[in-house]
């Protein structure tokens, strides 16, 4: 879609930006971040006009997680208004450990994302909380008051749906895109087939499931219906993962506190919404497996999980299918384990999505210093290079 350019404005302009003739007023505004509850409540206008907005994008989501990480990762909010109504809202945040090589970068990340690695959140299907007709606009008036400000070097975008990028990240000049695979299984086709869900599932997994469960004996299965009820499974979630990192020799993420109590405050906040889901299996005492879904648009992605280490029957493979078995009935429309492209990911889905991270960076000498040490680097790896000796010899180098 093409919309009419906008003439750039100063940084600090109150003046209204607007479109061509006959075009409804633009007006842009920069939020500090002390203007938090004004900004939520703005936010919560565009929420109510945006029925499908995604669970990142949403103010709930936004206002926990700048509860437990404002006060880490500086950060500043904008808004849009067309005919003096707001259609879009935006958190920027400012990466707390990027870098580029030896040098310190200064970043903006579009949403809930910049902090340090510890207590990172590690975004997926993230989004911008902008009603769909004006993203096109929204983008572009962000990214020609961003261009009037010289004190920074990088602006990120953390796991967007790839075909949910705005058409001026995807086609816009400078912008580099990595990508990552999210496998799912599509609930919704599999329930419109009206077949059992394990006959839908490859030869080989139906098997392993099959024999693992009769392996594990008396399964329980639990889904949390109270607030209570989830918290209680989320800590046997956490000893579980956190048995199971430390084991070889990793932090796991729930060493982070302030990761922690983050998830425990969204559990509070979004579990009596049907925002996030928590789920346990066990065999008589012993808990074999727990996992946190998030919902976001009528489907369950598998945040983050726990399984027991050392047990036979593959207690991780009966989580998450069981888990599948209990969206399919819940009335979901997908089973995503989010990204990673792992063997047991593979066997039990049959779609994927794409997922990106978009940057743009500005010329500056020192990426361009960086750029040049690691073309250096790799044209040393390649002299160095092994080749053969061996140089075949036709019989008409040979004939005398």
């Amino acid at each position: 879609m093409n919309y009419p350019v906008l003439e750039a404005l100063p940084a600090n302009s109150t003046q209204p930006a607007v479109w061509s003739a006959n075009a409804a007023p633009v007006e842009w505004t920069w939020h500090a971040a002390s203007e938090r509850s004004r900004v939520l409540a703005i936010w919560q206008m565009v929420q109510r006009r945006h029925a499908g907005l995604p669970l990142l994008a949403s103010c709930e989501w936004t206002e926990t997680w700048l509860a437990h990480y404002g006060d880490l990762v500086p950060h500043r909010f904008a808004t849009l208004q067309v005919d003096h109504q707001y259609v879009g809202v935006i958190l920027l945040t400012q990466g707390t450990e990027d870098r580029d090589g030896w040098f310190r970068e200064q970043t903006w990340h579009w949403g809930t994302a910049g902090e340090p690695e510890a207590d990172s959140t590690f975004a997926e299907y993230n989004s911008l909380a902008c009603l769909p007709e004006y993203v096109g606009r929204f983008v572009q008036e962000l990214l020609i008051r961003l261009d009037a400000e010289s004190n920074w070097d990088a602006l990120k975008l953390d796991g967007f749906v790839e075909d949910e990028l705005p058409l001026e990240i995807r086609q816009g000049d400078g912008w580099v895109l990595e990508s990552k695979s999210a496998r799912w299984f599509d609930l919704a086709a599999a329930r419109a087939t009206q077949r059992n869900l394990l006959k839908q599932l490859g030869d080989s997994t139906r098997k392993n499931i099959r024999q693992n469960i009769r392996k594990l004996g008396d399964v329980r299965f639990e889904w949390a219906e109270t607030v209570e009820h989830a918290q209680h499974i989320f800590t046997d979630l956490i000893r579980l993962h956190q048995t199971r990192w430390q084991s070889v020799g990793k932090p796991g993420c729930y060493a982070s506190d302030r990761f922690t109590q983050f998830h425990r405050a969204l559990i509070e906040r979004l579990l009596p919404q049907q925002g996030v889901a928590l789920l346990r299996v066990s065999n008589g005492n012993e808990v074999l497996g727990c996992s946190q879904l998030l919902i976001d648009r009528g489907r369950a992605l598998v945040y983050q999980g726990g399984r027991i280490t050392e047990s036979e029957g593959s207690p991780g493979l009966i989580t998450d299918f069981l888990g599948m078995q209990e969206c399919l009935e819940r009335g979901y429309d997908a089973f995503d384990f989010m990204g990673g492209d792992s063997i047991h990911k593979q066997r039990l889905t049959n779609r994927v999505t794409t997922l990106c991270w978009a940057k743009w960076q500005r010329p500056r000498w020192k990426f361009r210093a960086m750029a040049r040490v690691r073309q250096l680097r790799k044209s040393m790896q390649n002299w160095r290079r092994p080749t053969s000796s061996a140089v075949p010899v036709s019989e008409a180098d040979t004939a005398d």
